[in-house]
C-alpha cells in the first residue's frame, strides 16, 4: 500500500477512470410528406393553415406547388387564398412552372380584388411570356378599373425593365 508522504495512513485508492458515455443525438423526425400536410391543412383551423401552408412550401419542389394549387382551388375565403399565394412565393420559381402559372392564372381570374392584385404581382415576377399575356389581357379588358390600372402599371414597369 502506498503511504501518503508524512502520514501513517494508507493513501485512498484512486477512482477508476470512466469514459464518458456519449449522449445520443436527438433523432430528427422526417418532415411530413406533402399528402399528409395537405390533409392536415384541410382539417386545420384558419389560424393553423398559414403555418401548414408554409410547411408545404418548405418542401420547395413540384409536389409543393401542385399541393398549393389543389388547396387554392378548394379555398373559398380571400384570406385563405392570399395565404396560399404567399406560400407559393416561397417555393423556388423553377418548381413546376406550368402548375405555378395555372394557380396564378386562377388567382387572377374574377374574384376578390386583393387576391387578384396579389396574383398580378406574382405574375409580373414570373419569367414566362404566358404570364405577360395574362397581365396584358387583364390590363385591357378587366371589368374592375383598379385591377385594370394595376395591370397596366405592371406592364409599364416590365417594359421599362427590358
Amino acid at each position: 500500500m502506498a503511504r501518503a508522504a508524512g502520514r501513517d495512513r494508507p493513501a485512498a485508492p484512486l477512482p477508476a477512470f470512466e469514459h464518458p458515455t456519449p449522449t445520443p443525438a436527438p433523432r430528427a423526425h422526417p418532415a411530413p410528406a406533402i399528402p399528409e400536410l395537405e390533409h392536415r391543412y384541410r382539417a386545420a383551423t384558419a389560424e393553423d393553415r398559414a403555418d401548414i401552408a408554409r410547411e408545404i412550401a418548405g418542401a420547395n419542389n413540384a409536389d409543393a406547388v401542385l399541393a398549393l394549387g389543389r388547396l387554392f382551388r378548394a379555398a373559398r375565403h380571400p384570406e385563405e387564398k392570399l395565404t396560399l399565394l404567399n406560400a407559393l412565393g416561397d417555393v423556388g420559381a423553377e418548381s413546376a412552372p406550368d402548375a405555378r402559372l395555372a394557380m396564378l392564372a386562377a388567382a387572377a381570374a374574377p374574384q376578390h380584388r386583393e387576391v387578384r392584385l396579389a396574383a398580378l404581382g406574382s405574375l409580373a415576377d414570373f419569367d414566362d411570356p404566358r404570364a405577360l399575356a395574362i397581365i396584358r389581357e387583364i390590363a385591357t379588358g378587366d371589368a374592375d378599373k383598379s385591377v385594370r390600372e394595376f395591370a397596366g402599371e405592371l406592364l409599364a414597369a416590365l417594359d421599362e425593365g427590358k
